[in-house]
């Protein structure tokens, strides 16, 4: 009676051990996909700001080239795309961030890019005022809050 007693003490005790064993890898795995959920969150932010930074930065080249060299490769209307798919670029990324669209530079680099663009008669000299202008308003826009790169803040933000 009594060995059948460790034995069956035994069996439960074996039980226990394996169902503990089972909650504890089920729980385990729970954290694991949280932690990949988050990691795959801040990745695709991270790529969003790559992405707005790199349309900025095309932005800004066509708007260089537009109103400093004399060849005219650049157009109007380039500008205008740029601008557009900066400002869709930036609004994914707001989705993800929640963050503020820095809407003041945004406005002062579409005006400093294409204000007065179909009336250009020659080039302007690096020195001019819209030149700086723009230059200004896409370093403010790079100094945003929305395109600085972090990996707590963005796992707190994107959570």
């Amino acid at each position: 009676m009594a060995s059948s007693t460790f034995q069956v003490a035994f069996w439960i005790i074996s039980i226990l051990f394996a169902m503990f064993g089972l909650i504890v890898t089920i729980i385990g795995w729970r954290v694991n996909a949280a932690n990949s959920r988050n990691l795959a969150r801040v990745k695709d932010i991270h790529d969003s700001i790559d992405d707005c930074v790199k349309a900025l930065s095309d932005l800004e080249d066509l708007a260089y080239s537009f109103w400093l060299d004399a060849d005219e490769k650049a157009k109007p209307y380039q500008m205008i795309v740029g601008h557009r798919r900066l400002t869709h670029r930036l609004k994914q990324l707001q989705a993800l961030t929640s963050g503020p669209i820095p809407s003041h530079a945004m406005i002062s680099l579409r005006q400093s890019c294409t204000l007065d663009c179909e009336t250009r008669k020659e080039p302007l000299s690096g020195e001019d005022v819209r030149i700086k202008r723009i230059s200004l308003a896409a370093s403010n826009i790079l100094q945003s809050s929305i395109l600085q790169k972090s990996w707590e803040e963005n796992t707190e933000r994107a959570a």
